[in-house]
């Protein structure tokens, strides 16, 4: 499962640099902090777009929320609201 991670206290926004485990060293992992599945649904909800988000983003929060994804649409169908709202219900 990819992870993924920010600058070292930055703040979860739209304009954030995020990374992706699969592009980093062991190194470089460790020099950033990890965004969670809470990280992930903030973030989610901050971007203008849903485009912003990697899919493997929305695997992750799938699979830290026990979610099936599928069940949300596939492809162009796909209901990133509502998956959204089952995550955070699930989270609380």
């Amino acid at each position: 499962m990819t992870t993924f991670f920010k600058d070292r206290d930055a703040r979860i926004t739209a304009d954030m640099t995020w990374y992706s485990s699969d592009c980093l060293t062991t190194k470089e992992m460790r020099e950033l902090d990890s965004l969670d599945v809470d990280d992930l649904i903030a973030y989610a909800e901050a971007v203008p777009s849903w485009d912003f988000l990697d899919p493997a983003m929305w695997d992750f929060i799938a699979y830290w929320c026990d979610l099936d994804c599928d069940a949300f649409g596939e492809g162009c169908d796909f209901d990133p609201e509502a998956f959204l709202e089952a995550a955070k219900a699930a989270r609380s």
